[in-house]
């Protein structure tokens, strides 16, 4: 196999990668789980739409204004399911599922 077919096969992110290095998505999430704003302790956060606690496995950075950058002026600490919700939509706003 050639190198151009290894290459064709990768799987492209939607509208490119701009999340930067490994090593930088690690700080980002370190700096997000350390921040008061959102009760972090180093170690977990809330996640800033529904409060789930998240940590380094489970937080993702979503984007306040979506398609903008990933530096900390434009970026919150959120679970996976509201990050998937929310999608690009700047107005989602998170609803807490109905009592039984």
């Amino acid at each position: 196999m050639n190198c151009a077919a290894t290459t064709a096969s990768k799987r492209q992110r939607p509208g490119g990668d701009h999340r930067g290095s490994a090593a930088s998505r690690r700080a980002r999430k370190h700096w997000m789980l350390s921040q008061e704003r959102w009760n972090g302790d180093g170690v977990e956060c809330d996640c800033v739409h529904c409060g789930r606690r998240v940590n380094f496995l489970t937080v993702e950075a979503d984007r306040i204004v979506p398609g903008g950058s990933y530096g900390r002026h434009n970026v919150q600490p959120s679970c996976k399911p509201c990050n998937q919700a929310r999608s690009d939509n700047p107005n989602w706003t998170y609803a807490a599922p109905a009592a039984a």
